[in-house]
This record gives C-alpha cells, structure tokens and sequence, in this order.
C-alpha cells in the first residue's frame, strides 16, 4: 500500500490555523506583475516558510498569496514597492482536490486605511502552476487599464 502525502487540509490543521478546503473547480483570485503584460506560462509556488507559515519548508505543499480585493493590491504593492498599475493582470487559479486556504500569518493592518485588506493563502501540492491548466488571465479583471 502506498503512502499518501500529507495534504494543505492536514498541514493547515497540524499548523493549527483556520482553513477552508476548496472545491474542485473553485477560483482565486491573484494578482501577478509582468513588464509588457505578457502573461507567463507557468508560476512557481512559495515555499511555507518564505510565507512564514513553518519555519522549514514543507518538502511537497507550497503556497501562494490570494485576495478577493485585487485592485486594493494593485494599489497597496504600488506604494510599497513600486510595482506598476499598468502591469498588473489578475489571474484565476483553479483549486484542485485537497487544496486549502488559510490566512496571511504575515498581514497586517493597513496603516493608510486602518483596517485588514482581504489576503490569504491557498495551499497546494501543486509547486508550480500552469497557464490553462491552473490558471487564466482574466481580461479587464482589474480596474487599471490592461493590455494582455
């Protein structure tokens, strides 16, 4: 009998952090930056401990930063890094079987609006993800003229 893998769901509790297991199928939003708005062909993951969920990466579940307010982003890491409006694409990923979200352990409070932005993480076994097969560009999905 083979050994199954942990899952994001097992780690995510293991952590002792809330989570919600996504549906098969279900969507997350993101927001990624590409000089010219060519939307790249596949993005890799972050490793748990670069997102300061484990000090230690897990060896076969990563994450990626997620939000349900993209455009708050587009503005946000605008201010604190200089990443361009202009190219900004938001992008859908699709949840796969197992996959979790859990909240930013590293968020905090925005100082400019004195509250909390929507910002998540989703889990997965998926270290990196592929255009068409994980995620789309979504066309006009943010505020901000886009080219793409």
């Amino acid at each position: 009998m083979d050994k199954e893998l942990p899952t994001p769901e097992l780690f995510a509790d293991w952590l002792g952090l809330d989570y919600y297991v996504c549906g098969e199928g279900e969507t997350a939003s993101r927001v990624i930056w590409v000089a010219g708005g060519k939307v790249p062909e596949s993005i890799g993951v972050n490793n748990t401990s670069t997102l300061g969920l484990y000090d230690t990466p897990h060896p076969t579940i990563g994450g990626i930063h997620i939000s349900n307010d993209p455009d708050y982003w587009v503005d946000r890491l605008d201010k604190d890094y200089g990443n361009l409006p202009e190219d900004a694409i938001l992008i859908e990923i699709v949840c796969k079987k197992g996959d979790a979200l859990v909240e930013d352990v590293n968020y905090r409070y925005d100082l400019d609006r004195y509250d909390k932005a929507d910002s998540n993480i989703l889990l997965t076994k998926r270290l990196i993800l592929y255009r068409g097969v994980d995620y789309e560009a979504v066309v006009g999905g943010l505020s901000v003229n886009l080219a793409y």
